[in-house]
């Protein structure tokens, strides 16, 4: 998935002009950012308490309430935030200057309306036992519907950002087309999801909404700030190093994807000591690929490189260095996320992703006018360093649960002896 991610945007930087391809990049960036404000906190919310309702009958959710988070309330917020764009003199991230034309802003819209589907579309695949295609589509199905739409337009139009966010649409829509077929027809597994009308929702929703669009916001504040301060050919050359350094995160999300919905169901259950041994699994999981994977990405950078004529120069250098060294942060500290947002905790992540964007953006905005990738970088850096050691901190504290890479460690050697 992560590296479908990577395949596709080396395919635009491929057939794109190198500022048409920063735009591109800038675009998408936004089109993230609002699908996860759209979203609402909704999958995450659903995904715990899905969970939770394998242990616990009163647990789920309500048919009017599935509809109207799901569906309604995404469409009324990306509306509004077009209505808003449309009749007000805004200028945020660059919105309404000469970094992004009036005409892509409908299509960026609608984009990260496709973003929330497919992320619920995930959590249904999850929940009906299909890990691996769950993570397909959360992580990796825009990026599929984006690399064939590449293929498509090349093939039959001029190579434009334009065309290529139209051709997208298309292609999603006519996935979504054959998925409906697809349930009509009964090919797609039943699932047992509704709640008792007689019980209270439970809290927690406006917690995952703030935490999902801290999140989003802090997964794309280097490339939406940055986007203010280089030209569109530095962020490309950016992002492209970014998208390399994100492979490295395979292992932690494939083991966090597995651990989620044990976790889950053994913190309704009260079993605190079946969430310790489902992190430490992870952690065991993580910890070998990690160590191949690198020597990999590097490489596979290089190639890569070299094939788009892009140039190795110090600022590319420095700034790989501290995506990768980002990355092992994330790797290192492995579930804490997971465990925190499946077990109640889902505060604790919101307050960590919020110091740790106010750490990005104040060392983006301090560099200013003298921003480089390198600077981008170590504000990705910094904020996941924050952030992740406040919610480690948090789970500790609160469950005493270490949710690290050391968890695994110490239990190997405590059986040693």
């Amino acid at each position: 998935m992560v590296s479908l991610n990577v395949f596709s945007l080396f395919i635009l930087a491929w057939v794109l002009p190198a500022t048409d391809f920063g735009q591109f990049v800038f675009l998408w960036a936004i089109a993230i950012a609002l699908g996860v404000l759209a979203a609402a906190g909704g999958p995450a919310y659903l995904l715990r308490e899905l969970s939770a309702r394998r242990q616990k009958a009163d647990r789920g959710i309500l048919p009017l309430e599935l509809f109207t988070i799901a569906i309604v309330a995404p469409a009324i917020i990306i509306a509004s935030v077009y209505v808003l764009y449309a009749t007000l003199p805004l200028n945020v991230f660059g919105l309404g200057s000469d970094k992004i034309e009036t005409d892509h802003i409908p299509m960026v819209c609608a984009a990260s309306y496709t973003f929330v589907l497919l992320n619920y579309f995930s959590v249904y695949l999850r929940i009906a036992n299909l890990p691996n295609f769950a993570m397909f589509a959360g992580e990796g199905g825009q990026h599929l519907v984006l690399m064939c739409s590449s293929i498509i337009t090349l093939a039959i139009a001029e190579a434009s950002v334009l065309n290529i966010l139209q051709m997208y649409l298309a292609v999603f829509l006519l996935s979504l087309a054959l998925l409906v077929l697809a349930a009509i027809f009964g090919h797609l597994p039943r699932i047992s999801i509704w709640r008792n009308p007689a019980v209270r929702r439970r809290r927690g929703l406006r917690d995952f909404w703030g935490t999902g669009v801290v999140t989003a916001v802090s997964s794309q504040i280097d490339i939406l700030l940055g986007g203010l301060f280089l030209n569109f050919s530095s962020l490309g050359y950016y992002q492209i190093l970014r998208k390399f350094a994100n492979l490295a995160n395979l292992p932690k999300l494939i083991a966090t994807w597995t651990a989620m919905i044990p976790i889950g169901a053994a913190h309704a259950s009260d079993d605190l000591s079946r969430v310790r041994k489902e992190c430490r699994k992870a952690a065991r999981n993580v910890y070998l690929p990690s160590i191949a994977i690198f020597p990999t990405i590097i490489a596979s950078a290089i190639i890569a490189f070299h094939l788009l004529s892009y140039e190795w120069n110090l600022d590319a250098v420095l700034a790989f260095a501290a995506l990768l060294s980002s990355a092992a942060v994330n790797l290192y500290f492995c579930t804490n996320f997971a465990v925190a947002a499946q077990c109640g905790l889902e505060k604790y992540v919101l307050v960590s992703r919020i110091c740790g964007l106010i750490v990005a953006v104040t060392i983006i905005l301090a560099v200013g006018e003298n921003a480089s990738s390198f600077s981008l970088a170590l504000s990705v850096l910094a904020a996941l360093t924050v952030a992740n050691l406040l919610v480690w901190a948090s789970v500790y504290h609160r469950l005493k649960i270490d949710t690290s890479m050391a968890s695994s460690f110490m239990v190997r050697r405590a059986l040693k002896r």
